[in-house]
């Protein structure tokens, strides 16, 4: 029970995350290929910054490390496409 909801906990950060980094990179105007790399780098630095916060020990709080690198990754994906893609065109379309 309480591991659920760490990683329900978990997953919600990240999704908040995702957001930010569609945000920046659409204000940033990261076109094409250049856009996914700049979330993949983020991503993979944010899983960094939360094992650093979990003391890369993920026993009392998620049943493995791979949890924190994983926990909703493929909703993310969508969830920073449609933000990167709105930004980009508020900010360069209109």
């Amino acid at each position: 029970m309480i591991l659920a909801r760490n990683l329900k906990a978990l997953t919600d950060a990240r999704l908040l995350t995702t957001i930010f980094i569609g945000v920046a990179a659409g204000i940033l105007g990261f076109d094409g290929l250049m856009g996914i790399v700049f979330w993949f780098a983020t991503d993979i630095c944010i899983s960094v910054l939360m094992c650093m916060r979990f003391a890369f020990r993920a026993k009392p709080y998620f049943k493995s490390l791979k949890d924190v690198f994983t926990s909703g990754l493929g909703a993310n994906v969508m969830t920073f496409m449609v933000t990167w893609v709105f930004f980009h065109n508020i900010v360069y379309i209109l």
